[in-house]
């Protein structure tokens, strides 16, 4: 059933982009577009005739390794994109403003972290969670990636003056260069074998006081950001954009 509905949605997805992404300026990005879900179906097919070759009916590992973890953030970009495209094109004269949309990319950061910390909370040191906790923050986390990340470049890209475009782009790739490292910083905070740590105050003896620093932090960003949304959109209105 899974893998029909995956292939269904291929389908649905190759004639979506073959009817929105119509004519020869298009001809190279639609291409593309078909090439990679091509891809996609081929690589389910191929899958369900080894399960039926061997006679299995799913396909078990007894130990995941940490790194394909790596790869649930493309999968899910790739999975959610057209999702929140077809979203914010359906909702027309409704759709939030960027502010708006970049606010509910923080919301969903917080979330996500809030998920996790309700996963290992009161859990003992050692014991293991299911990784569904973890595929799920990741999920979450990708929202708000889709709500807060493309809608920023296009925002620089729309609001920055013509010859300070390439400028304020790179600017932007700065902030992200600064947040890594700020998360770098915040991650030597994490209390490893029952040591206590404190950032402005506020003190972390486990995963659970560790992750809500982060629930706390993304939570006040994106209020104060949908507090200063109108304000914003009346700045941007008098860019004439």
């Amino acid at each position: 059933m899974l893998s029909a509905g995956l292939l269904y949605y291929i389908y649905t997805g190759f004639r979506s982009a073959a009817k929105n992404l119509d004519g020869p300026y298009n001809s190279a990005l639609r291409g593309t577009v078909q090439v990679l879900l091509g891809i996609a179906a081929v690589s389910v097919i191929v899958i369900n005739i080894y399960l039926i070759q061997s006679g299995k009916s799913h396909i078990s590992k007894d130990e995941v390794p940490t790194a394909w973890f790596q790869s649930l953030n493309s999968v899910f970009i790739v999975a959610f994109a057209p999702f929140f495209a077809w979203m914010w094109l359906k909702m027309g004269k409704n759709e939030p403003s960027s502010p708006t949309k970049m606010a509910l990319g923080l919301l969903f950061v917080g979330l996500g972290f809030l998920w996790i910390a309700y996963g290992v909370n009161n859990i003992q040191p050692g014991v293991k969670v299911s990784m569904i906790w973890l595929i799920v923050l990741y999920a979450i986390h990708t929202s708000g990636e889709l709500c807060l990340s493309p809608i920023g470049l296009s925002l620089v890209n729309k609001l920055a003056p013509l010859k300070f475009a390439s400028l304020l782009m790179a600017i932007w790739f700065t902030a992200n260069a600064f947040g890594n490292k700020l998360a770098g910083s915040l991650s030597a905070l994490y209390p490893e074998n029952g040591q206590t740590t404190s950032f402005l105050g506020y003190k972390m003896s486990n995963t659970y006081d560790f992750f809500m620093l982060f629930v706390a932090m993304s939570g006040v960003a994106a209020l104060l950001l949908f507090l200063l949304t109108r304000r914003l959109q009346k700045m941007m209105l008098s860019t004439g954009n």
